[in-house]
């Protein structure tokens, strides 16, 4: 739990600098008509994933 403190930190930056909303902006061409997930938060989750040290988001 204390190993990923840092998690809420990361998270709460790219929320306050609205980079969450650009990417999903940015991929929205790319997104399929029926997808499900958002590709922005995908790609993100992925970032904070790999920035905690998850060897399984790799």
């Amino acid at each position: 739990m204390v190993s990923q403190a840092g998690a809420v930190l990361l998270l709460e930056t790219v929320r306050k600098t609205g980079f969450d909303q650009v990417i999903s902006a940015a991929l929205a061409p790319w997104r399929k008509p029926r997808a499900v997930h958002d590709p922005g938060k995908v790609l993100v989750d992925v970032a904070l994933a790999v920035a905690l040290g998850d060897s399984a988001a790799v």
